[in-house]
């Protein structure tokens, strides 16, 4: 695994998490009122944060994307 940072790499992969949470929830029916508004909460209740910083804040706004547990929390919330 390698590290990759700035815009252009977090907006390809914010793209592809909300592409495959859109394929879950709808394309599969598992939650076919799923909404912009919805996914960004579940991004958010699945990133990973560092305990010595507050959040929302400038540099990491909620934290650094984690779709894995991102889906977990959603199988959780079922």
């Amino acid at each position: 695994m390698t590290t990759l940072t700035g815009t252009s790499v977090a907006a390809a992969h914010v793209a592809g998490a909300v592409a495959n949470l859109f394929s879950w929830g709808i394309v599969e029916g598992h939650n076919i009122s799923m909404s912009e508004a919805s996914i960004k909460a579940f991004l958010i209740r699945g990133a990973k944060r560092n305990p010595a910083l507050s959040y929302p804040n400038r540099e990491w706004e909620y934290g650094a994307l984690d779709l894995y547990e991102t889906f977990l929390r959603l199988r959780e919330a079922r």
